[in-house]
């Protein structure tokens, strides 16, 4: 009796030794596949965020844009006013518009510059101050072109 009791515990452990042998590392593989399958998923994420803010940069970058092309049509405008309304002599008057004129294009010019690099929520009060200066640089070359022509 004792050497069958034996013969019989053998078995068992035996039976026991094969299923954790095949078992554990079962186990072990759906552990490496659910951690393959979160990590693909940040990744995933993570590619989603950095195209999200990809494209919301380009929508950014596209108003600077268009704020920049803003001031060159403004700055063409104020050329060719410039052209037909100052001479080689300008007047007083039309001296300190010119320079008003210059200085004003050239601040706003260095905003935009600025603004490109910022962050959405501080880009917006440069865009803001923009435009209320090309307002104020449109308002000057009108008061340029009614000054008068000279020779």
């Amino acid at each position: 009796m004792n050497a069958v009791v034996f013969v019989i515990a053998g078995a068992v452990m035996l039976i026991a030794l094969v299923a954790a042998i095949i078992l554990l590392p079962k186990a072990g593989r759906e552990a490496q596949n659910k951690a393959k399958m979160a990590e693909e998923e940040r990744v995933r994420d993570s590619v989603r965020r950095a195209n999200r803010e990809r494209m919301s940069q380009t929508r950014e970058d596209k108003k600077v844009d268009r704020l920049t092309a803003e001031l060159e049509k403004l700055e063409s405008r104020y050329l060719a006013v410039k052209g037909q309304v100052v001479g080689k002599q300008p007047s007083a008057e039309q001296q300190r518009l010119v320079n008003q004129i210059q200085g004003e294009l050239a601040r706003l010019k260095a905003m935009a510059q600025r603004a490109n690099s910022m962050t959405e929520e501080k880009r917006k009060p440069y865009a803001d101050t923009i435009r209320i200066g090309e307002r104020q640089v449109r308002s000057l070359i009108s008061d340029l072109s009614r000054s008068g022509k000279t020779k």
